[in-house]
């Protein structure tokens, strides 16, 4: 069960299915709402002590369909990158200070 969940604001005048974009904590590969991959805008953060533990996490699901990496240090974004078993890789070099 999730620890905490952030939500936008509802968006006035949405009506069927519409699902607003959502963040969990305290989840693991395993809760039902963040493993299921069904293209929902949720997403769980899932901490970790190092690259290794980071892959693992990352490579243990049924789906992965999109994989993200997120980092200063292009060498790792390429070598978790190369390690990740998804559809599609993305990395995004994170720049310190206002850009």
């Amino acid at each position: 069960m999730p620890s905490w969940v952030a939500t936008l604001p509802p968006t006035p005048g949405l009506k069927g299915w519409y699902v607003q974009p959502t963040i969990y904590t305290g989840v693991t590969n395993r809760d039902a709402d963040h493993a299921r991959g069904d293209l929902r805008p949720v997403v769980g953060i899932i901490p970790f002590a190092d690259e290794e533990k980071a892959i693992r996490i990352a490579n243990d699901t049924d789906y992965g369909l999109v994989a993200g990496v997120y980092t200063r240090d292009v060498g790792r974004a390429h070598r978790v990158a190369a390690a990740l078993q998804a559809g599609a890789d993305l990395c995004q070099r994170v720049l310190r200070g206002r850009h």
